[in-house]
């Protein structure tokens, strides 16, 4: 019984092909390793601070069982002006004794605005903000869209608009800055990172279904921020310059609205 064999064929692989191959795979998973590094970061932002303000609020307690001023029942029947006196008296030895507390400011802005350089469309974008002594850590998440215009004939004479997509962006970043807050509860952040970027391009032909096209690079995004706010704690807003240094570079200016701990206290 005789085998027939067959030949062997060899499938090869072109080391530009598998290097690009190999560069996909790994710009597809960069934003996944970004949120991952943002997220344990922030978990331990969060321990910090909770272990911080433990211990504050140990302090204090240590301190007012040892020195505060301790109520007695004669206070309760004597005349106003004595009890006034030892409230002013009680409130200047808590202040003295007091540590003095240091919580990080946290807040999330988002808004809108338009590509202008680069990439010409809308934007929209959201971050999430973590400020600590001028220290500004941003996880900023954004997308553009770019829309053509094509008319579709109705008559000789009348013509029906068609606004398409012709190319879009979507990042994640992960950026440090600096942020700078003065009385008026009015400040000014600058802020560079690393960021993972998809830019799409949509290609359209009569009769025959969109082309997609996908392109995965890495970037260099920056920000700077000028916002007002109304306290502490509260609402926002504020202008925002943004961009990015990288394969599709671009520039777009946007107005956002913030929420959250807008400062250090």
């Amino acid at each position: 019984m005789n085998v027939e064999k067959r030949p062997v064929r060899w499938h090869l692989i072109s080391a530009d092909r598998f290097f690009y191959f190999k560069l996909v795979i790994n710009m597809k998973t960069l934003p996944l390793l970004i949120t991952l590094m943002f997220l344990c970061a922030l978990n331990a932002i969060a321990q910090d601070t909770i272990k911080a303000a433990k211990s504050d609020t140990l302090t204090t307690m240590q301190k007012l069982r040892k020195y505060g001023p301790h109520p007695a029942v004669s206070d309760f029947l004597a005349p106003p002006q004595v009890r006034m006196r030892k409230h002013q008296h009680a409130d200047s030895v808590l202040n003295a004794i007091a540590p003095e507390h240091h919580h990080p400011g946290i807040y999330l802005d988002f808004g809108f605005g338009a590509a202008f350089l680069g990439i010409h469309g809308l934007e929209g974008h959201y971050s999430l903000n973590y400020e600590t002594k001028s220290n500004l850590f941003t996880f900023r998440g954004l997308g553009t869209v770019t829309l053509t215009d094509q008319y579709t004939a109705l008559s000789p004479f009348t013509y029906l608009p068609d606004y398409k997509t012709s190319n879009s962006l979507g990042e994640y970043a992960l950026m440090y800055g600096r942020r700078f807050i003065n009385d008026k509860h009015k400040a000014l952040s600058v802020s560079l990172g690393i960021s993972s970027d998809r830019r799409t391009f949509y290609y359209y032909y009569p009769q025959t279904p969109t082309v997609k096209t996908n392109a995965y690079y890495a970037g260099l995004p920056f920000e700077a921020n000028y916002n007002w706010f109304t306290g502490r704690f509260g609402v926002g807003f504020g202008v925002k310059l943004m961009g990015d240094i990288s394969k599709y570079s671009f520039l777009g200016l946007g107005i956002d609205m913030s929420l959250g701990f807008h400062k250090s206290h």
